[in-house]
């Protein structure tokens, strides 16, 4: 659909209230042209400017460029390589976008050159007649739903919905309403009425709230399947009928509701070859499956040579004619992202999507163990990949300036977000190192991971602390960022090292050093308390506040730990030495030097960290 040049500047000043450019507000003559070429062009002549596009989000994609350009005229033309450009986003673990930050994250993507956004929802949104069904989640309700796909609209982006319809299904499961459709684990009982009665309500609910024909139906990572309560009942089939079975009724559903089904295609590979996805060409023997009833994505973020994405588009191809690649932007490693190694991951996988004509790309923003780092820490990946899904050759200062215009900061700058997990930036494009997390959250008093902490953590917290400080004075839209993983680095460099010193002085009843370990216990307690506070503020900008009640209890309750600590040294310090029971216990590495490189390793979840203790029956 072609917009006349009002409608155009219309959306300019929409997109005015959510992204500063310069070129909103310049002098500029423009004109607006529909083209069937793909890609845009922008023809310059001074003061006027002719766009020609295609799609309605390069529009706005033709303007940032136009605003990190410093020609009086010119022509260009930039072409994606992919027909479809997205990202999705998960807000199904605590942390679901506020309507304006959903609004802000749209214009952004249409600037950047993105015309797909998938909200990975699980239950995160209202469903007709499931009054449980998301309950205390945050969840969206129909109105909201629409108005973020209405606006995704007004700017060129296709607003897809993402839920799911097999498993990952675990937080229903606690409400009454549900308990006599769970199979195991968090998977749904299949070929069950009220499954069935359940899936239709989602759908037809989608079908109401937004305009697009594509749903992700998921039906991803079903481990389980037919081992719980189905065996039970039915005795034993095989896990692959099953799920065949039971992705023909969901396509069936999206059918009735016209919507055009996409999903992850592991099941598929794991309940033909023990569990396996990622295979080589020879591995597995799919017996002429084809399977065109619904679009299959294969998703990949931990491959970092081509061949190994090539392998599977063609084992894909093998049997669905139409593949996407979801790839991702590592962000769920704690609260700092991994910016490095979403580099070193997507590259190869873009590449290979070039060289195999994959036609739809999007990448996946996971939020597991509730969503601890903020979404916005993505932006400067969003435009690193953009640049590197088009047809032509990457401008590396291109993605510099185009980073500096939406966030003040530089792409080189914006890597330093990493920093927490890679303080000495060593190994800085791994992924299975976070010890900004497990340092973080690990007890000082009953420690599993002292061989994992460095002699030097203090120092080396203390000076990233400060350098990402200096990045965050210059107090921008988004310094929020640096100044949080800041506050994160300082409680740090007094936390990091306390499970040792505090051991150390107790066995040699030193107490000169039992003083110092005291010193940094209260310095602690302040800074975990400045970060919590600070933590919760920079949540609210992006997100409802539903969800950070997770994060309350987590740093509340490392606050508590630490008082209690403080106390018990505190005697410690002033009777000469006393016993003090856990610090009697000989300490054990829950992690061999033999599983680690460099003496740093990866420990995602909340609960193995805080305790060896059970947190829930």
């Amino acid at each position: 659909m072609s917009l006349n040049n009002n409608e155009v500047l219309d959306l300019i000043q929409v997109a005015n209230k959510y992204v500063k450019l310069s070129v909103f507000n310049k002098k500029y003559t423009f004109d607006f042209v529909k083209s069937d070429n793909e890609g845009y062009k922008i023809i310059k002549n001074d003061e006027n400017i002719v766009i020609e596009y295609n799609k309605k989000n390069q529009i706005f994609a033709a303007l940032l460029h136009i605003d990190v350009t410093d020609e009086k005229s010119y022509e260009y033309t930039s072409v994606n390589a992919f027909n479809d450009l997205g990202v999705m986003i998960d807000f199904a673990r605590n942390a679901t976008f506020n309507i304006e930050y959903a609004k802000k994250t749209i214009v952004q993507l249409a600037l950047i050159g993105y015309n797909t956004f998938q909200l990975y929802l699980e239950d995160c949104f209202e469903v007709d007649n499931e009054e449980m069904f998301g309950y205390l989640r945050g969840s969206y309700s129909k109105e909201q739903l629409k108005e973020i796909n209405n606006f995704g609209q007004m700017f060129g982006i296709e607003v897809v919905p993402s839920i799911q319809t097999l498993a990952h299904l675990n937080q229903i499961f606690r409400w009454p309403e549900y308990f006599a459709i769970k199979d195991i684990d968090d998977i749904l009982l299949i070929k069950n009425d009220r499954t069935h009665q359940l899936i239709e309500n989602m759908i037809k609910t989608l079908r109401e709230c937004f305009s697009t024909n594509r749903l992700n139906i998921s039906m991803d990572e079903a481990h389980n399947l037919g081992r719980g309560r189905y065996l039970d009942r039915n005795g034993y089939e095989k896990a692959y009928n099953l799920f065949l079975e039971h992705k023909n009724y969901v396509v069936s559903v999206c059918e009735k509701y016209n919507f055009k089904p996409m999903m992850w295609s592991d099941m598929f590979f794991r309940s033909l070859n023990n569990g396996k996805y990622y295979v080589g060409k020879d591995e597995i023997d799919f017996d002429g499956l084809k399977v065109n009833d619904a679009d299959l994505i294969y998703w990949d973020y931990y491959h970092t040579k081509q061949y190994d994405y090539e392998n599977m588009i063609k084992v894909h191809k093998s049997v669905c004619d139409n593949v996407f690649f979801a790839g991702a932007i590592w962000l769920w490693r704690g609260i700092a992202p991994h910016l490095r190694f979403t580099e070193a991951s997507m590259l190869p996988g873009i590449r290979a999507c070039k060289k195999h004509n994959i036609d739809n790309v999007f990448f996946t923003l996971w939020g597991d163990d509730g969503n601890e780092c903020l979404r916005g820490n993505a932006i400067g990946s969003y435009i690193f990949l953009a640049e590197h899904s088009k047809v032509e050759k990457v401008d590396k200062t291109l993605i510099e300036k185009k980073c500096k215009v939406l966030t003040g900061y530089t792409y080189r700058e914006w890597l330093n977000l990493d920093r927490p997990n890679f303080i000495d930036l060593k190994d800085a494009y791994k992924y299975d190192v976070n010890p900004s997390k497990y340092l973080l959250y690990m007890d000082p008093l009953l420690s599993i991971y002292d061989n994992l902490i460095y002699s030097n953590y203090k120092e080396l917290y203390t000076k990233t602390a400060k350098h990402l400080h200096y990045l965050a004075k210059r107090n921008l839209e988004y310094s929020y960022l640096f100044e949080l993983e800041s506050k994160l680095c300082k409680a740090l460099s007094y936390k990091a090292q306390l499970s040792v010193e505090i051991k150390r002085a107790y066995d040699h009843q030193n107490i000169e050093e039992m003083k110092k370990c005291l010193h940094d216990v209260k310095k602690a307690i302040i800074a975990v308390k400045d970060l919590h506070s600070y933590y919760r503020m920079c949540w609210n900008k992006e997100n409802k506040m539903t969800g950070f009640e997770v994060q309350d209890i987590r740093l509340g309750g490392l606050v508590a730990r630490l008082q209690y600590i403080e106390q018990l040294l505190e005697d410690y310090v002033l009777k000469g030495g006393i016993r003090i029971e856990e610090l009697e216990i000989e300490r054990k590495d829950f992690i061999s030097n033999k599983m680690t490189k460099n003496n740093e390793t990866l420990v995602v979840a909340y609960g193995t960290i805080v305790s060896t203790n059970r947190l829930s029956w």
